[in-house]
């Protein structure tokens, strides 16, 4: 038995088979899966276009942007297309006393100017022309603001330096606050109804009211204070505002040399008087 030649025919047999070569049958199954999906998505569009509008589908535009919308006739008159715009400014504008700032507008151009004026002339410098400031300086104007609108201070304007001047006016507000304080505790205590006397508007007193009203005897006790006798009802009476006096008069100015005598005639002790909050801001 010749086994080796037998062997040799087994060992040689797998070379003798030619190798695979690659087949393009995938790929081409492939892509030609892929083109009929392709057109089977576009033949299933086409048909659900045509079943939705019922006939022959509009393009692949948007249908209504391509279509005009028909004007529906009016039945309103041609006064109610003529007739002016309502006024939609605010009524707190409208009503407002301020002077507010005219509307912005526009002029019209040389072209539309000379269609409306066949007489018109443009310019040709600056010379006779209106000159108009900016919104930015229109509250700065003359005239913007009305009487209402304008800044008064509670004191004077005019600054006060001297310690003395100081030490008087001081006086006089703790007196002129404790005598309405006082009177308002008495009327409370009668019943009589009084206001607060906090928030009440006091009037300038002159300069022989004010001599009386540093003149008043103001005890002062472990920090508390009052006035005796009958000061407390003269003050509070000269400070009430009546609804006949049109104006105020002007404050009484006291010198630094009349403050300098003033003080020296005073008790420091008024000094140590124990100030609540209502007197305080009062």
């Amino acid at each position: 038995m010749t086994r080796i030649s037998h062997v040799r025919r087994l060992a040689s047999l797998p070379l003798a088979v030619p190798a695979p070569v690659p087949s393009r049958s995938s790929f081409a199954h492939a892509c030609r899966s892929v083109s009929t999906t392709c057109a089977t998505r576009g033949k299933n569009t086409e048909w659900v276009r045509e079943k939705l509008w019922k006939g022959e589908a509009p393009g692949p535009e948007d249908p209504y942007t391509q279509r005009p919308e028909p004007e529906e006739p009016s039945n309103l008159p041609e006064e109610a297309f003529q007739r002016p715009r309502s006024d939609k400014t605010p009524a707190a504008i409208l009503h407002s006393r301020l002077t507010l700032p005219p509307r912005r507008t526009e002029a019209a151009s040389e072209k539309e100017a000379a269609l409306a004026d066949p007489s018109y002339i443009p310019a040709t410098d600056a010379q006779g022309l209106e000159e108009t400031s900016t919104l930015k300086t229109w509250w700065d104007q003359p005239g913007h603001w009305g009487e209402e609108s304008l800044f008064r201070g509670f004191g004077s304007s005019e600054k006060v330096a001297d310690r003395n001047v100081i030490e008087v006016y001081l006086r006089q507000s703790v007196i002129e606050a404790l005598s309405l304080k006082q009177q308002q505790q008495l009327g409370q205590e009668q019943q009589t109804g009084s206001s607060d006397w906090s928030v009440q508007k006091w009037r300038q007193v002159s300069r022989s009211e004010l001599d009386r009203v540093l003149g008043a005897d103001l005890v002062v006790q472990d920090g508390r204070a009052s006035l005796g006798g009958d000061d407390a009802a003269f003050i509070s009476q000269s400070l009430v505002v009546k609804e006949a006096d049109e104006a105020d008069d002007a404050a009484a100015k006291i010198t630094p040399e009349e403050a300098r005598e003033m003080v020296r005639t005073w008790n420091p002790t008024w000094k140590e008087v124990v100030v609540d909050e209502q007197l305080k801001f009062s």
